[in-house]
């Protein structure tokens, strides 16, 4: 059976950018270069796509 987290746990270990995005502001991947309308988006994309080695 799979282990329960607490919400607040970090499940990757992946650097996240933080915070919103101010209206026009766009994020871009630092390794593919793919832009993203929020800070959101842009973590998901990370930890999905560029998931680094860890536990």
């Amino acid at each position: 059976m799979a282990e329960k987290r607490d919400s607040d746990e970090v499940v990757s270990s992946y650097p996240f950018a933080s915070d919103d995005a101010d209206a026009g502001e766009s994020f871009v991947c630092e390794d593919c270069e793919r832009e993203f309308d929020s800070r959101r988006g842009l973590n998901i994309h990370r930890g999905q796509q560029h998931e680094q080695g860890g536990e």
